[in-house]
């Protein structure tokens, strides 16, 4: 399924510039140019989240960005709904599901058409997750939404009033993390329990795989549990600030800021993979043996193993590319 770019279309350009200058007068079409300009600036917008689905790669950020590609090498800016940041971006029950600021939930079947649907709140939605049959999304104020299809969405007590950054599934079960030493732990994402992690980090992002969840966080904050409940810290070799993981075939790999990019087999032992990156990366995904990275200034990042060269993909983007020295 081809993706569709975003540069016909003048409501697009608004959407990509957010200029009321976009209209032109009656009988006139908008310049050409003007429409490259809104192209380019929307593949330069910070990055938040990347996922796969549908044999689609979708990446989402800053001022409602959306991005998408059926190889992972060419990207096409996508006609959003919002301009609200999206900040996380996940695929099940046949569509794409992404969340943002002001409790934002856009749907896709196809990562082209996007649509809004309703919210139960307003506060930003950080963390999203399909498993299980389920979709949960999490965010400030202790947020916790659960949804069966993505588009009709529950409110869900969490029992925490902090704010909570990421989800992931495993074992039976769905994790949380955010700051303040707190997990939450769940085996049908209605009913919730917190645990204290022990680390007085920021944990920003947790990932499942091999029988572990792993999170990770500020100065490089790294820890491990078979529960979800109890959580062993474990040195990451980086002391950078990271921002997302996954479990990819067979290791967990992490990013973060500077371009820093650590993986591990089994979340005990780490290696860092030292690049010449100055923009952060904020999180990752893989598919079918290609890993996606994507980060601030619009940076996407790929390659076929965290140990081999990464090549970027987003000629536009602020950022400069890259590879392993």
């Amino acid at each position: 399924m081809k993706t569709k770019p975003v540069l016909p279309t003048i409501a697009v350009l608004l959407l990509a510039v957010g200029a009321a200058s976009a209209f032109a007068p009656p009988g006139e079409s908008v310049p050409e140019p003007a429409l490259v300009k809104a192209a380019v600036e929307v593949r330069q917008r910070t990055l938040h989240a990347v996922t796969s689905g549908a044999c689609i790669f979708v990446a989402v950020g800053a001022g409602g960005a959306i991005l998408a590609s059926d190889d992972a090498i060419q990207w096409e800016p996508q006609a959003s709904v919002t301009d609200a940041a999206l900040n996380a971006v996940v695929y099940g029950a046949d569509r794409f599901v992404a969340v943002g600021n002001t409790g934002t939930i856009l749907t896709s079947p196809d990562a082209s058409a996007w649509r809004a649907v309703k919210s139960p709140v307003t506060a930003p939605l950080c963390g999203l997750t399909h498993a299980a049959g389920q979709f949960i999304a999490v965010g400030a104020s202790g947020v916790i939404l659960t949804s069966p299809d993505g588009l009709a969405w529950t409110q869900q007590k969490s029992g925490v009033s902090g704010l909570l950054r990421s989800v992931a599934h495993g074992k039976g079960r769905f994790v949380i993390v955010g700051p303040e030493r707190t997990a939450l732990m769940s085996r049908d994402g209605v009913n919730w329990r917190s645990y204290d992690t022990a680390s007085a980090l920021n944990l920003r992002g947790v990932a499942f795989g091999d029988g572990l969840f792993v999170a990770v966080g500020c100065s490089g904050a790294a820890l491990s549990s078979r529960d979800g409940i109890q959580w062993t810290p474990r040195p990451s070799g980086t002391v950078e600030p990271l921002r997302g993981i996954i479990w990819a075939e067979d290791h967990f790999v992490a990013v973060g800021t500077h371009g820093v990019i650590v993986s591990s087999a089994d979340a005990r032992q780490w290696h860092a993979r030292p690049t010449k990156a100055i923009w952060h990366l904020n999180a990752l995904t893989a598919d079918s043996g290609t890993l996606v990275a994507v980060g601030a200034g619009g940076v996407i990042l790929t390659t076929s193993s965290p140990a081999a060269q990464w090549t970027s993909r987003n000629r536009h983007s602020k950022t400069i590319a890259f590879t392993d020295p």
